[in-house]
């Protein structure tokens, strides 16, 4: 009988250290290196990144929707962030996106917008007549406004035409991954 019982024991203790283990494994972020950052996995579509401001200590944390890593195919113009970054900022959308683009636009806004970051007013439009939206185009590009186009092309990329800002891809999901490439960028964190 004291035999069957250890037996029990152990078996028991094995089950529940395999229990554990695949719990803790499961709940365990997964945390790589990204450009010389630290990432967050901490959901299949959670990437989180650590990253300092100018003169503060303190890490901040930004999430994005994709593996910085899966996105370094996409080309971003180099210094994009001067033409954003001015009294304000239209994202404006073309009439053959659907709201799934507005991912995209909450992408950028969330890192434009944020006051520790820029600071920059984020308004959303659209190129075309629709309700009471503001239509806004490349055409309306100032010294103090910026536009950046969000638009659907044969290619994936981000880049400027006359002073505006175009965020393309051959699909929607790709619009959203070209903003997330574009955030990163200007942040800079993406690898240039």
């Amino acid at each position: 009988m004291a035999k069957k019982q250890i037996i029990i024991i152990f078996i028991v203790l094995i089950l529940g250290l395999g229990a554990y283990y695949l719990y803790n494994s499961n709940n365990r972020e997964n945390v790589f290196k990204y450009n010389g950052y630290d990432i967050y996995q901490t959901a299949p579509t959670v990437y989180n990144i650590k990253f300092f401001l100018k003169n503060d200590i303190n890490p901040h944390y930004i999430s994005i929707r994709y593996d910085p890593r899966d996105l370094d195919y996409i080309k971003v113009e180099p210094d994009l962030k001067q033409r954003l970054l001015r009294d304000e900022v239209y994202i404006t959308l073309s009439p053959e996106l659907t709201s799934e683009s507005v991912i995209g636009v909450a992408e950028i806004a969330k890192i434009v917008g944020n006051q520790f970051l820029f600071n920059t007013p984020v308004k959303t439009a659209l190129t075309y007549k629709k309700e009471d939206i503001s239509v806004i185009t490349c055409d309306n590009v100032t010294v103090k406004t910026s536009v950046m186009i969000l638009q659907l092309a044969e290619k994936t990329g981000v880049y400027e035409d006359s002073d505006c800002i175009i965020v393309e891809g051959p699909t929607e999901e790709e619009i959203i991954k070209a903003s997330t490439k574009f955030i990163l960028d200007i942040l800079g964190i993406a690898k240039k």
